[in-house]
């Protein structure tokens, strides 16, 4: 009888440790299956334009160098026009929405419609300078956004005549939002600019 009984015995130990297993088996594979879950979304990797000395990536993370080249090629974008400005600007507004403020789209859209005879038949090209350096070039303000200066060559011709050669520096601000990637991967946005536009002198002595 007492042989029964230790048998008994030891196959309910038995069955509470296959539960018990069966426990944790399930926990992890309620686990594996949030983490894959949270696997899909899209993560941001910020790689630097420099690595020959190594470099720490972190993800979600916004480094100078990416406000600096966004900025710079939608800004370069936005006043891309290779047949007339007077058609091809404000087709780039609206191709170009998802990286603009709503307040800085509709400034410039205003502004266009104010010197929308000086558009006409114009062509225009924004070319970064040689010596152009994100470092010196991006610095973070008191409300979080980022300032950005922007050294251009402008060229501007009517009917393949000349009309404009100019060194412009732009004063662009650059603020972060939760965007959706598939239209904005940068997650960032051009706003109102905090200064207005300069022209450069270049020396050439």
């Amino acid at each position: 009888m007492r042989r029964y009984l230790h048998a008994d015995a030891n196959l309910y130990s038995h069955i509470v440790t296959l539960r018990a297993i069966s426990v944790v088996l399930a926990v992890c594979l309620i686990a594996a299956l949030l983490g894959w879950h949270h696997s899909t979304r899209v993560q941001r990797i910020s790689i630097p334009p420099d690595l020959r000395y190594g470099s720490q990536i972190s993800l979600n993370t916004i480094n100078p160098w990416e406000v600096y080249n966004f900025a710079g090629y939608i800004w370069q974008q936005l006043n891309r026009c290779p047949h007339d400005c007077f058609k091809d600007y404000p087709e780039n507004l609206e191709r170009l929405t998802e990286f603009l403020t709503p307040e800085f789209k509709a400034w410039l859209k205003h502004d266009s419609e104010k010197r929308a005879a000086e558009l006409l038949g114009r062509t225009r090209f924004l070319l970064p300078l040689d010596n152009a350096n994100f470092r010196d070039a991006v610095s973070l303000d008191e409300a979080g956004n980022w300032n950005v200066t922007i050294d251009v060559e402008l060229k501007e011709d009517i009917g393949g005549v000349s009309v404009k050669n100019v060194t412009i520096r732009y004063f662009l601000r650059v603020v972060s939002k939760s965007i959706d990637p598939e239209f904005n991967p940068w997650g960032l946005l051009l706003d109102l600019m905090p200064k207005l536009p300069q022209r450069i002198v270049v020396d050439e002595s």
